[in-house]
């Protein structure tokens, strides 16, 4: 197995192990890593010893590599779900393969679990732990995750029923509460532009907008001109954009927050972003590009 799976084969060629394989692969890895501790303790009573531990090094070494390129598919398979998420994908695959081997190295066959099934949880840990660290306020781990799955369940009910679905019908494919649901699809949102926003006046009010992008200079020319906005328009914009800190949200949900009918929450945002759409400094961005 190790002549034919070697250190040096492609991740796209590498052939799925089979359960024997995997168990045999794993025992002579754990076999190096004893070598090379009792190596490093001064074992071995001659030259011949040391040889016999630097060969079963050199065999878990590439035991090791086989394991981690058999595994590569698991990774890109993972890292699939997180795409457009402001993260390039070579760079989540990049992170899941640092899971894989933090995995790969403390996998124990003896066990009776298979790789794939232990080293899910670190594959998905460190990429959700990318993407989470290009947000602009970071989700904890377990909410990155639940996000993905509100995602990933939003994706599947469209597909099958050929509409946006509703966060109750989310909720219920998940086990989240609704609240809960509406909140992690919100921190969840793709940054967008004020000037593709205020462009776009007859946005989806059923559904919360995505949140304006954050790069210094726009989002300084963003929060000025809604500044200057009434209280009223400047309340909707700043909590319907994320524009507050806490994400965009729904316009069902801020008119709650705002003890007002989502009519108005709708009317309101409308008659804002036409005004800001007109804004000098939105024209400004709209002239550079941004």
């Amino acid at each position: 197995m190790l002549a034919q799976t070697g250190p040096d084969l492609l991740p796209s060629t590498a052939p799925l192990l089979s359960l024997d394989e995997e168990r045999a692969l794993a025992t002579t890895y754990a076999e190096g890593r004893h070598a090379a501790a009792q190596l490093a303790d001064g074992g071995g009573s001659g030259p011949a010893a040391v040889v016999v531990l630097r060969r079963a090094i050199e065999q878990g070494d590439a035991a090791r590599a086989c394991l981690i390129l058999a595994h590569v598919r698991l990774v890109t398979s993972i890292a699939r779900h997180y795409r457009g998420r402001g993260v390039a994908e070579a760079d989540l695959v990049q992170e899941g393969i640092v899971g894989l081997i933090t995995a790969v190295d403390r996998f124990d066959a003896s066990h009776g679990v298979r790789l794939s099934s232990y080293a899910v949880a670190f594959v998905r840990r460190h990429v959700a732990d990318e993407v989470s660290s290009r947000r602009t306020v970071r989700l904890p781990p377990k909410a990155e995750r639940d996000a993905v799955a509100c995602r990933e369940a939003a994706d599947t009910l469209q597909r099958a029923t050929g509409r946006h679905p509703s966060a109750a019908e989310i909720a219920q494919r998940v086990g989240l509460t609704v609240t809960l649901v509406e909140r992690l699809r919100a921190a969840d949102a793709s940054p967008l532009s004020l000037a593709a926003a205020a462009a776009h006046v007859d946005v989806d009010a059923q559904s919360p907008p995505r949140d304006f992008c954050s790069g210094d200079c726009t989002t300084t020319t963003v929060r000025d001109a809604v500044a200057t906005l009434p209280s009223d328009e400047r309340d909707v914009v700043e909590r319907r954009f994320g524009l507050d800190g806490a994400g965009s949200r729904a316009a069902h949900v801020v008119a709650d927050e705002l003890g007002r009918t989502t009519a108005w929450v709708r009317r309101t945002e409308r008659r804002a972003l036409r005004w800001l759409r007109s804004h000098p400094a939105v024209l400004g961005l709209q002239a550079d590009g941004r």
